[in-house]
């Protein structure tokens, strides 16, 4: 497997020093999240976990030679998985949910914006091509309840 999603200690680690102000060591050795490192937690409402764990686990190995995707013209996913991107989600199942949650925590940074700024209203039917698990779909509809909103299932 490319992606290992074994989430290996980073040398960033609390115990290592480096923790960015995300979290402050306790007098008794243990560690406590600062307000900003409460993004980290998974049952935060806004969490930037899963964002964090695909960039850290699966972006950073497609970018690591993005001069050689420039030079040759090839993805870096079929140079490194021998597939494209999508059907390597498709294939690997741990990968494929971890991008889904990613593209879910979205939609209160990413989707409720787009939703506010546009009037869907003045459509009938609108179609989310490549819409992961219809999360902009699902906030757009609560803006226009006669709206017929369609995510297509991948690979269709």
């Amino acid at each position: 497997m490319v992606f290992g999603l074994a989430y290996p200690r980073h040398p960033n680690h609390p115990r290592d020093g480096g923790a960015g102000g995300r979290v402050r060591r306790l007098v008794n050795g243990r560690f406590h999240l600062t307000s900003m490192g409460e993004y980290l937690r998974s049952d935060h409402p806004d969490s930037m976990q899963p964002r964090l764990l695909l960039n850290g686990e699966v972006h950073y190995a497609l970018w690591t030679d993005v001069l050689a995707n420039v030079r040759t013209g090839e993805s870096a996913s079929q140079r490194l998985c021998g597939m494209s991107f999508y059907d390597y989600l498709a294939s690997h199942p741990a990968v494929g949910a971890l991008f889904d949650r990613t593209m879910a925590s979205a939609v209160r940074y990413r989707h409720r914006p787009a939703v506010d700024a546009y009037d869907f209203g003045q459509f009938r039917t609108i179609v989310d091509v490549g819409g992961g698990n219809g999360a902009l779909m699902v906030e757009t509809s609560h803006e226009a309840e006669d709206l017929e909103a369609l995510t297509p299932p991948p690979g269709a």
